[in-house]
C-alpha cells in the first residue's frame, strides 16, 4: 500500500538550515522523502544584481510518507550525529564570525515570521546536556500533530512553541502546488521575466509561468511578484523583473 506523501516544517536556530535539511535527506529512506530549505532569487537594487535568500528564516520544509510521530523518533534517533554537525557548525562559526559559512554562500534575509494558523505541531524533547535541545524550546512537552487521530497517547502542551516540528494542515492546492516547485528545484525558486499588458501579467520566462494566473501584484520597482494565496501564513512572492512589453516583441 502506497503512503501519502505530507509536508512538514522544522523551526530551527537561523543559519542551522541547510545543516538539518543535509541531515533528514540522509537519513529520509530512499522513496520516502526529502527536505529543503526554501530560497528565493532575487534583485538587490543596492548592489545592482540577483541575489539568493530565504524565503522563510529559519525553517525547513520535508516532504515525507512519515507521519509526524515517525519524524519526531527518526531524528531522537540520529540525535549524536545532528548534535556533531551543529558543535562543528558553532566552531567554525566561532572562528570566522560567519554563521553560514560553510553551508551556504548566500546571505540571509531579516525575513522571519511565525507558524501561522495552519501550522500544528510536536516539540522534539531534549535531555539535558544534548546539543539538540537548543534547537526546539518545551522540551518536556509535546504538541499533538495534525494526525493527531494516529498519535493518541501523545500528551497536549498548554503552550504551543514556535520552535519544533509541525505539519502543514489545510493547505491548498495552490499552496501545495507551489511547494512542489520549490521541491524539484531543491528550494530555488529562480527568477521569472515578462511584462505587463494592461491589467494582465504575462511571464514569459521562469517558474511563474506555471503561476502566472495566480499573480496578485508586481513591484515592478523591487522586481517582485505576488501570489494570491499564502505559504505557511505569509503571502507567496518570488523574484520577477518585469520588462516592457518592446523588449520582448520589437517588431510589434
Amino acid at each position: 500500500m502506497n503512503k501519502k506523501f505530507h509536508y512538514h516544517v522544522i523551526y530551527i536556530s537561523s543559519s542551522k538550515e541547510q545543516l538539518l535539511a543535509d541531515f533528514m535527506k540522509r537519513h529520509l529512506e530512499e522513496g520516502h522523502g526529502t527536505a529543503f530549505v526554501p530560497r528565493m532569487e532575487y534583485y538587490r537594487r543596492g548592489d545592482k544584481a540577483v541575489k539568493i535568500r530565504e524565503m522563510f528564516k529559519g525553517y525547513v520544509f520535508v516532504y515525507s510518507t512519515l507521519n509526524i510521530r515517525e519524524l519526531h523518533f527518526l531524528i531522537r534517533r540520529y540525535r549524536r550525529e545532528l548534535d556533531a554537525g551543529l558543535r562543528e557548525l558553532a566552531l567554525r562559526e566561532r572562528a570566522t564570525g560567519d554563521p553560514t559559512y560553510p553551508y551556504r554562500e548566500y546571505k540571509t534575509a531579516d525575513t522571519d515570521l511565525g507558524t501561522g494558523s495552519s501550522c500544528k505541531g510536536i516539540d522534539v524533547p531534549a535531555k539535558d546536556g544534548d546539543e539538540i535541545g537548543s534547537l526546539y524550546k518545551s522540551p518536556e512537552s509535546l504538541v499533538k500533530g495534525s494526525n493527531a487521530s494516529e498519535d493518541k497517547d501523545i500528551p497536549v502542551s498548554s503552550e504551543e512553541s514556535k520552535e519544533g516540528l509541525y505539519e502543514l494542515s489545510d493547505i491548498t492546492a495552490e499552496e501545495e502546488r507551489f511547494l512542489d516547485t520549490l521541491r524539484e528545484g531543491d528550494g530555488l525558486l529562480g527568477m521569472s521575466s515578462g511584462y505587463r499588458d494592461g491589467t494582465q501579467i504575462v511571464v514569459m520566462e521562469g517558474p511563474l509561468k506555471d503561476y502566472e494566473d495566480c499573480i496578485d501584484c508586481v513591484d515592478a520597482h523591487n522586481r517582485k511578484a505576488f501570489l494570491a494565496f499564502m505559504l505557511n501564513g505569509r503571502q507567496a512572492q518570488a523574484g520577477f523583473n518585469c520588462r516592457p512589453k518592446t523588449d520582448w516583441f520589437p517588431e510589434q
